[in-house]
């Protein structure tokens, strides 16, 4: 038989077999479909039922371009075929695999990630410099020292290692990139942890980082198992006859290292391969639960109006009005609300004013009647307190030991009104939103209403909620005429911004739902990868494997024969 035949029926066989995947493909497609359709319905509430419909169109683009792929790849394994000689063909399983070249692979993948360690570094000690606090709570300031210690040990550790270069080897060098490696993993990891657990106000370009961190640092500790792995095993072979010679080891060994160019390649690209699969498994149910619940602090109220006196100097361009606009917006679209209240935040002390600091801006007070109000509103039982006393309402990131150091060092308050002194029921943690606090503080003051009439108020905030959920366009108009005239910036200095929680919902569970169906969907196809690169393995040994063992089994039937 000719080259030219054999390469004719080899591309015929591929184009069938290629054809029947596609077919077999569609079908699996439209059932896959109908996950993500569930998956979409749910994210919203809503009911489904199973539609089989197929689209002529995306059938006809699916064939034509995977069509266009096998064509391509069987013109290059035709002209391949047609340059390989039939004898050839023939003898290829009796032939050796090459000799194991030395590769410096390794060394390129040192020389990039001692780069990639030098930017870890750099965004550590840029991290430490714009977000930390003395008040954060030891995981966090480990976690800020970690990020900037390890990837310096790890620096240190190659110089030392260039300047013993002469009498060490790369293992060496891998060994201890590998240790530290594994702690940098840790650290980098721990950044979106305590993100979510103490709701650090990080930018979310800053927790992508570190989580492409942790993939770079993973991907660099498989290359530097498998490499150590492989060296050991040449090393122990070369260096143990006493064991390389007992029984059949010295033919597992042959089998082993003759695989070493091929193998260790290809268990590194499963791996990779596996890690990404499971990385994105396991990080979509954990960001889809950050991004739900926090959803649910946002989106407590209806209509949550808020501003912000953080680039005020002058205390007469404070804002003192109700928002009439949006009173007026809700009477003519005649949407109907069961609980209002507009609020002031005041200052214990007005000098406080000047006191804004970042992270150390002075803790504001509520009025005893507004507070009590939006407990109502929430459904939450109301409070007293007596003349003279006052309380505090905490955020749910706050931990237990700031409370008991923060209330310890507040049993009394000096305010403009005079002193009061902390209630037995001294602090209360109910969520009540994020907006009824003051920049870059946890807590706030709850004081009597003849107290607060004496102090300065400095925040204006309403909250509503409405008997029916508003509309998505009443929703949309109702935050448009409210930018139109409370811009978010305005030449006071005053801050103004409006959240409605149907534009909240539907924005996060579109988020939360192109994220979960992409990743998800990235995973399954780096599963099908991984286990397609695993069949084509077995494929591609199993007659070179049938011969090899057949070798063994003669040679154990030898030896009992003899014995």
């Amino acid at each position: 038989m000719e080259e030219r035949i054999i390469a004719r029926l080899f591309f015929a066989e591929t184009s069938v077999m290629g054809l029947l995947s596609i077919l077999i493909g569609i079908f699996l497609g439209v059932f896959c479909s109908q996950l993500i359709t569930a998956m979409l319905l749910t994210t919203y509430g809503k009911s489904y039922t199973l539609l089989w419909t197929l689209f002529p169109d995306t059938v006809l683009l699916t064939i034509g371009f995977f069509m266009l792929c096998f064509l391509i790849v069987g013109i290059f394994n035709t002209h391949t075929i047609q340059k390989t000689k039939i004898i050839d063909m023939l003898a290829s399983e009796n032939i050796n695999e090459p000799k194991r070249k030395k590769s410096d692979w390794i060394h390129l993948v040192v020389m990039l990630f001692e780069g990639f360690t030098v930017w870890m570094l750099y965004t550590g000690i840029q991290l430490i410099y714009v977000f930390y606090d003395s008040r954060f709570v030891f995981p966090v300031k480990l976690m800020f020292c970690g990020n900037i210690l390890f990837p310096v040990i790890t620096l240190i550790w190659t110089a030392f290692w260039l300047l013993k270069k002469r009498t060490s080897y790369i293992s060496t060098l891998l060994l201890g990139l590998l240790v530290c490696t594994i702690l940098n993993t840790f650290v980098s990891a721990s950044v979106p942890a305590l993100v979510k657990e103490y709701t650090l106000s990080f930018e979310t370009h800053t927790i992508y980082q570190y989580l492409l961190f942790v993939l770079i640092e993973l991907l660099f500790c498989i290359c530097c198992f498998f490499y150590l792995v492989s060296r050991f095993i040449i090393f122990w072979k070369e260096k143990s006859p006493e064991h390389r010679y007992t029984n059949e080891t010295l033919f597992f060994l042959g089998q082993i290292t003759s695989k070493l160019n091929t193998t260790s390649k290809t268990m590194t690209l499963i791996c990779i391969t596996f890690m990404f699969a499971i990385f994105l498994f396991l990080a979509s149910p954990i960001l889809v639960g950050w991004a739900s619940g926090y959803l649910e602090i946002r989106s407590m109220y209806d209509i949550q109006i808020f501003s912000r006196y953080n680039s005020v100097s002058n205390e007469k361009n404070l804002p003192h009005n109700n928002y009439e606009l949006v009173t007026d917006f809700l009477t003519e679209h005649n949407i109907k609300t069961t609980n209002d209240c507009t609020f002031s935040l005041y200052l214990p002390n007005q000098d406080d004013f000047y006191h804004r600091q970042k992270y150390h801006f002075p803790v504001v007070a509520i009025s005893l009647s507004d507070y009590n109000a939006i407990r109502t509103m929430l459904g939450y039982e109301p409070i007293t307190l007596a003349e003279n006393e006052f309380t505090t309402q905490w955020q749910s990131i706050a931990t237990d030991e700031e409370r008991e150091e923060f209330l310890k060092a507040h049993s009394y308050i000096t305010t403009d009104a005079g002193e009061l002194t902390l209630s037995p029921h001294s602090s209360y943690q109910e969520p009540m939103g994020e907006t009824i606090y003051n920049s870059y503080t946890d807590v706030l003051y709850v004081f009597p209403d003849h107290i607060c009439k004496h102090l300065l108020p400095v925040i204006r905030n309403r909250y509503i909620i409405t008997t029916e959920p508003i509309s998505y366009e009443s929703a949309q108009g109702l935050e448009q005429a409210f930018l139109a005239e409370y811009p978010e910036s305005t030449n006071s200095g005053v801050n103004y911004a409006i959240r409605l929680s149907t534009l909240q919902i539907n924005s996060t569970k579109a988020s939360i739902f192109v994220l979960q169906a992409a990743m998800i969907y990235a995973a399954v196809i780096l599963m099908v990868i991984c286990l397609t690169i695993l069949s084509l393995q077995q494929l591609l040994d199993a007659n070179q494997n049938k011969y090899r063992f057949y070798v063994l089994l003669f040679a154990n039937w030898e030896s009992r024969i003899s014995i």
